[in-house]
């Protein structure tokens, strides 16, 4: 990589007393195994190879690195400093790898670097459903990290579990726990509501821009541009003269822009705004809900939710119906290739060159698939989702390490961080969207609790 090429372009430049080292560090950085029978001195450059050595060995295998580690202790003289540092980064990754054989005390350091480390442990106490360990490790992360909504609702979640025999009083302990986050429009916001018993808030505070505002707007030159190459499919040079034409725009016109660009059902340039903006309250246009009729149809044939159907296709392709990911995957719902064409052989149709990115093509298709997900996965939304978005195969592997109730708990422990993002995001979305469109689904059904 280009880390290890400027090393090898530098060991010449060295003294020939560090060269060696400096050698030594590369094959350590390249082959961290090698670490068992490469000779380093008890110096200061010698100890700074073995723990790279032990960091790179410890993302591979953390046994293996913390057997190796202990040798190490009784032959160089580590500095107080960094044997904190390297036992964090042992924790850190046998956590990762289900590898942890302890999981207290954590060092802690005074610029807060152990909070990676707490993390990973905490994911670790919540996979085995160890909540006293969990309450005690979670002193150790740093203030900052523990007002994350995500650290709020576990808090209080392993407050729950771990008074699971108490008395009714001791419910308040969690359930004040629960209650201001609840009001956080978020995924652990809306776990804290439901925890509680009560519908999730949106908190929606849609501005709505002014005739002035939108004509402004409108005759804006760079607006104009951006909508044209967009027309003519430039998406990238259309998003440089976006930004650059709304980069000195305050917000109301950044709003009133995304408005017209919704409404041409550009909506790369409407969600760009909005993200580039943290406009988060304008729900209506973060939430768009473009092509009913495909959509309705598609959903209505295959008895799923409007809602869900909504979210999994903003999560998919911003409604962009010409989009094609990195993978190939294509359209809408973004179907690769050969899933397309397995669901359209089963339904009985014929795929010609381009029907992936018509929208009713594509809908049809891609509720078919979700549909199949959904039925072989008892119906449940999240276990669908995480198969959309990985494939069917790694959910049903996961679920042989751990079984998908509570739920939440089993999000948490999705190994791969974009499925476990995609699959919060769908659920979170798709209450959103049976909001706005008057569905009124709740946001877990029994079920899937």
């Amino acid at each position: 990589d280009d880390t290890g090429a400027l090393a090898q372009y530098l060991v010449p430049s060295l003294t020939a007393r560090t060269r060696l080292l400096g050698k030594r560090l590369i094959a350590v950085h390249d082959a961290p195994f090698s670490l068992r029978h490469v000779y380093l001195p008890d110096t200061t450059h010698g100890r700074d190879v073995i723990a790279h050595g032990l960091g790179r060995m410890a993302r591979v295998d953390a046994s293996a690195a913390t057997q190796l580690w202990l040798q190490f202790q009784n032959s160089h003289h580590f500095s107080a400093a960094q044997h904190r540092r390297i036992e964090l980064e042992m924790l850190r990754r046998a956590a990762d790898q289900d590898r942890l054989q302890r999981v207290l005390p954590i060092p802690t350091t005074a610029d807060g670097a152990q909070a990676d480390t707490v993390e990973a442990v905490l994911r670790y106490t919540i996979r085995h459903q160890r909540w006293a360990e969990f309450l005690r490790a979670i002193r150790d992360l740093p203030a900052e990290r523990l007002a994350l909504p995500r650290w709020r609702y576990w808090q209080a979640r392993a407050t729950e579990l771990s008074m699971a025999d108490s008395p009714p009083a001791a419910v308040d302990a969690y359930a004040n726990l629960y209650k201001p986050l609840a009001e956080d429009r978020s995924f652990y916001g809306f776990l804290a509501a439901d925890r509680l018993h009560r519908p999730p808030n949106l908190a929606a505070r849609d501005a709505t821009p002014s005739t002035e505002q939108l004509q402004t707007m409108a005759r804006s030159a760079g607006v104009q541009r951006a909508f044209e190459l967009t027309a003519m499919g430039d998406y990238s040079a259309a998003r440089r003269e976006w930004s650059f034409a709304l980069d000195n725009v305050d917000l109301d016109h950044k709003l009133a822009a995304a408005t017209l660009a919704a409404r041409r059902q550009y909506f790369r340039l409407s969600l760009q705004t909005i993200i580039d903006a943290a406009a988060w309250d304008a729900l209506q246009l973060r939430f768009p809900a473009p092509f009913r009729t495909e959509l309705l149809a598609a959903a209505a044939s295959r008895g799923l939710d409007l809602s869900w159907v909504y979210a999994i296709t903003r999560q998919e392709s911003g409604f962009a119906s010409d989009i094609r990911s990195p993978a190939g995957a294509l359209g809408l719902m973004q179907l690769l290739p050969g899933t397309a064409a397995d669901v359209a052989r089963a339904s009985g149709l014929t795929l010609a060159a381009g029907d992936l990115t018509n929208p009713a093509i594509n809908t049809r298709l891609g509720t078919a698939y979700l549909a199949d997900l959904y039925r072989n996965f008892g119906y449940h939304r999240a276990l669908a989702a995480a198969a959309y978005n990985a494939g069917p195969s790694r959910v049903r592997e996961w679920l042989t390490r751990l079984p998908a109730s509570p739920v939440d708990v089993w999000i948490e422990s999705i190994p791969f961080d974009e499925t476990q993002r995609y699959v919060q995001n769908t659920l979170l979305y798709a209450h959103i969207y049976s909001r706005l469109l008057g569905t009124q689904q709740p946001f877990l059904f029994d079920h899937e609790r």
